[in-house]
């Protein structure tokens, strides 16, 4: 499948956003209009950026015929799970610590989703679901009605079973409704990004990537103005769904519409290996939030910050002169 590199402009921009996000998690501790804009932005956008762009590429495959294998499958849950420990571990001691046995095991039957790590479980659920649903979502795709009212439906079970108190302590809620306040990222409420996704990787044209950005807009607006939705991140609202697509889909709506040809190489670096770049430049915020003091000024966050991204792209690159090699 050839590689779009408007998408890899997009998940890459996701990247050094949630970077910041991260960094800035530990160490802003002030105001700083830039800081907080990207930390805002950054945290409404970033999961559903990754979501969207990883429909399309789903939609994609489809398109080409490519089921996934079992195998592949596999292999990819495997190294998912395997970044979620290691971030996980890394993130409860480092947030708490400590780290004990009892502990541990709950983060390894995800009992608990530590800080920085909780949103990779959705993809490691999402690969799945794309395994066992392939002709589903094959006949799915196909239609925007079809997948419009499935997205509702999915999102009103969701927002349907959270309500449901007895199910409060089934420590699996979460994973796919939310529960309460925590940093969980239901999947059922955040399906319908994913689905939208599949859509758009199915046509591929530009049209459909700007009526999707016009489509976002409207509901937001509608949304907003006759106040059928509070602004609510966990779990999160339509209000919120709808704003966290805007920046992801009006970037693709224009590098597309005005069929940029442009590459951002030093953007799309953090893209190539998306799963690898998240898993370094969160280990290594993380080390920095451990060792470093986390009372600094602006300009030691702003330091914090570009290291941290300078760091994961000489390691991105001396990885992939190493592949190379072998």
């Amino acid at each position: 499948m050839k590689r779009d590199y408007h998408l890899d402009t997009v998940k890459g921009l996701a990247v050094i956003a949630m970077s910041f996000v991260h960094v800035n998690i530990f160490f802003l501790n002030t105001s700083n209009a830039i800081l907080d804009s990207i930390t805002k932005w950054g945290a409404i956008s970033c999961f559903s950026a990754f979501l969207l762009i990883s429909g399309i590429l789903v939609g994609k495959s489809i398109s080409n015929e490519k089921k996934p294998s079992w195998f592949k499958t596999v292999k990819k849950i495997f190294f998912i799970y395997l970044v979620y420990l290691i971030i996980g571990l890394l993130s409860w001691y480092v947030t708490q610590g400590s780290l004990s046995i009892s502990e541990i095991d709950r983060i390894i039957i995800l009992n608990e989703l530590p800080l920085l790590s909780e949103y990779l479980i959705n993809f490691l659920l999402l690969y799945l679901l794309f395994k066992v649903f392939y002709e589903c979502l094959k006949k799915l795709s196909n239609s925007i009605i079809l997948t419009m009212l499935v997205s509702v439906g999915i999102y009103a079970l969701g927002h349907y079973l959270y309500s449901i108190d007895f199910l409060s302590e089934v420590w699996f809620k979460g994973l796919f409704v939310g529960i309460g306040d925590y940093h969980y990222f239901p999947l059922f409420q955040y399906l319908p990004i994913y689905l939208l996704g599949i859509y758009l990787g199915r046509k591929g044209k530009k049209e459909y990537y700007i009526y999707a950005f016009v489509l976002v807009l409207i509901s937001y607006f509608a949304i907003k103005i006759f106040n059928l939705s509070p602004w609510r991140r966990f779990p999160p609202s339509p209000l919120f769904l709808t704003q966290s697509l805007l920046i992801p889909l009006s970037i693709l709506a224009l590098l597309k519409g005005f069929k940029v040809e442009t590459r951002f190489k030093i953007i799309e670096h953090f893209a190539k290996k998306s799963l690898l770049s998240l898993l370094l430049l969160t280990v290594i915020t993380l080390f920095a939030a451990l060792f470093l003091p986390q009372n600094v000024n602006i300009l030691y966050v702003w330091g914090i910050n570009i290291a941290v991204l300078l760091i994961t792209a000489v390691l991105l690159q001396a990885y992939k002169k190493a592949s190379k090699m072998v």
